[in-house]
């Protein structure tokens, strides 16, 4: 079996500085993966307000972020 991630994820709180790249995450994940499900017209009206992190989340040290060797490849968290 080939192997897909060669290095260490690490998991930690999010920075307020990440958000961009948060954002960016979010923007490639969803567009991905809800593409097959909505409609151009739905995906288009949804995805600017979903993609937006929360910075109030963010800051409180409950949204947390996926790094693999560096590079921001996951992030999630609880509601504040």
């Amino acid at each position: 079996m080939k192997q897909r991630f060669a290095g260490r994820i690490a998991i930690r709180s999010a920075q307020t500085s990440e958000s961009g790249k948060i954002d960016d995450l979010l923007m490639l994940s969803y567009s991905a993966l809800l593409q097959p499900v909505y409609s151009a017209d739905v995906m288009a009206a949804a995805l600017p307000l979903m993609v937006r992190s929360n910075p109030r989340l963010i800051a409180s040290g409950l949204y947390y972020v996926a790094l693999l060797n560096d590079e921001l490849v996951g992030c999630g968290g609880w509601s504040i």
